[in-house]
């Protein structure tokens, strides 16, 4: 990834929370923020499934116009290991505005592939607006985890925005939440 810099930030929302992140400088780098299609951000703050160490991996997109220390002007993308009836799975969720209610089967396209999904809008625990991306069929689950456990970052494209997510750390959150429970 071009221009990633190395610091500390505290994720409004996210349990108060400071974690090291990797700093996309959006502004800099006009040609990549458009292919991203990224170009209304001044910057993206990534943050791995390694430094959350709770099976989630963060990509917070800063508005030109937001210094970044308000969460009113950032947009949080998520992608998350959650528990299914099959197993481990993995799923994507964004605080990006949606109507509540609102459940539709879609396609994201992870990395190169176009991969089938339930999008639902609802509110989290915190009482916000959610938009939780699952993974439908075992064959995009499966496509998925490898991408996660085979690269760096891994590119997930919600319409037409595709959001850089780090893997780093992925598998061994995925190894550690597959274990059995006693």
């Amino acid at each position: 990834m071009k221009g990633l810099m190395i610091g500390m930030i505290a994720v409004l929302g996210f349990c108060g929370k400071s974690f090291a992140y990797e700093s996309l400088d959006l502004l800099n780098d006009a040609s990549f923020a458009r292919e991203l299609n990224l170009t209304q951000f001044s910057r993206a703050d990534i943050i791995s499934f390694s430094e959350t160490r709770n099976g989630a991996s963060m990509v917070r997109l800063v508005t030109k116009e937001s210094n970044g220390n308000d969460g009113q002007e950032s947009i949080i993308y998520k992608a998350r290991i959650l528990s299914a009836s099959s197993g481990p799975t993995i799923a994507f969720k964004t605080r990006e505005s949606c109507r509540e209610g609102n459940s539709f089967e879609t396609v994201i396209r992870i990395k190169e592939q176009n991969v089938k999904v339930l999008s639902d809008c609802g509110r989290d625990d915190g009482g916000d607006l959610a938009n939780v991306f699952i993974i439908l069929t075992d064959a995009g689950r499966d496509y998925t985890v490898r991408q996660f456990k085979d690269r760096n970052y891994v590119p997930v494209q919600f319409q037409d925005r595709i959001i850089p997510f780090s893997a780093t750390g992925f598998r061994e959150a995925w190894d550690d939440f597959g274990q059995p429970a006693l």
